[in-house]
């Protein structure tokens, strides 16, 4: 079985934010606080925190009949959150996630690739990184 890939997306329509579910939001809290994330050894440790939002790519591959969802877990993406978080309220903040990854999609500009994984416990395909080179002009042939 297949389990991680590389998606070349046709068309990306929207990213959809949503809130996590109060209780979920809290089991996820509940087992991260299980963990500590030591920065370079003697360094204070810190409690994770789960970010307060799910963002969702709907998308378009090549013969679909139908748009498409995918759960965006990429590291980046609740970093970017939270230090947005840090200097703006958590809507505010959510959205200039939503805009900067949306920006990355554009195909005139960028020749972006999903790294996608399943998850064991629901077989779904989630983005678990996003690679986004700058495109390059493509020499003519005449």
């Amino acid at each position: 079985m297949t389990s991680l890939g590389v998606v070349i997306p046709d068309k990306v329509m929207d990213i959809r934010v949503s809130p996590v579910n109060p209780a979920l939001l809290k089991q996820r809290k509940e087992m991260l606080s299980q963990q500590e994330l030591t920065i370079f050894g003697a360094a204070p440790r810190s409690q994770l925190e789960p970010i307060p939002y799910e963002f969702r790519y709907i998308y378009e591959c090549e013969g679909d009949d139908r748009p498409r969802r995918a759960l965006i877990t990429d590291w980046e993406l609740g970093m970017r959150y939270r230090n947005n978080a840090e200097h703006m309220a958590p809507k505010e903040a959510a959205e200039e996630v939503k805009e900067y990854y949306m920006n990355f999609m554009d195909s005139t500009q960028y020749d972006a690739r999903w790294f996608m994984g399943t998850t064991h416990q629901w077989s779904e395909w989630i983005v678990i990184g996003v690679f986004y080179p700058p495109k390059l002009n493509q020499p003519s042939l005449v």
